[in-house]
């Protein structure tokens, strides 16, 4: 994948209805706000794809933190535990926070404070955003 596909495709993730959809004014209905939950879910898979995908042949699973290249990927890793955990997927969510933990050891996404939260099944309420 050359990298201006690369960038086209990221581009093209990001610039979905998912972006903020903490911004979004609540959908009207429970399944509304579910298919948003799972139409985000869809965009968030697919740039942990892209992110994947980009990573070099000799990957330690370590990943620079910075505002620059990576911070996409950590967006889209972090959306996308928060979009499982949302939808009540909390093994799966489990293993994505774990996921940026191992990327990201000195956690500064906060994925340590979420971990007991998913690990016990609570669910996810507005009152956690903060917390993300």
């Amino acid at each position: 994948m050359t990298s201006n596909m690369a960038y086209q495709i990221r581009r093209m993730v990001w610039s979905g209805p998912h972006r903020s959809y903490d911004g979004m004014p609540p959908p009207a209905t429970s399944a509304a706000k579910h298919q948003c939950l799972v139409e985000a879910l869809g965009w968030f898979e697919a740039a942990v794809c892209v992110g994947e995908a980009l990573l070099p042949e000799d990957f330690t699973g370590l990943l620079p933190r910075d505002d620059g290249p990576n911070s996409w990927f950590y967006r889209a890793v972090g959306g996308l535990a928060n979009t499982l955990w949302r939808l009540g997927r909390f093994n799966a969510a489990e293993h994505t926070l774990l996921t940026l933990l191992h990327l990201n050891p000195l956690d500064n996404y906060g994925a340590r404070d979420l971990l007991p939260l998913v690990r016990s099944g609570r669910p996810w309420t507005t009152d956690l955003v903060d917390q993300w």
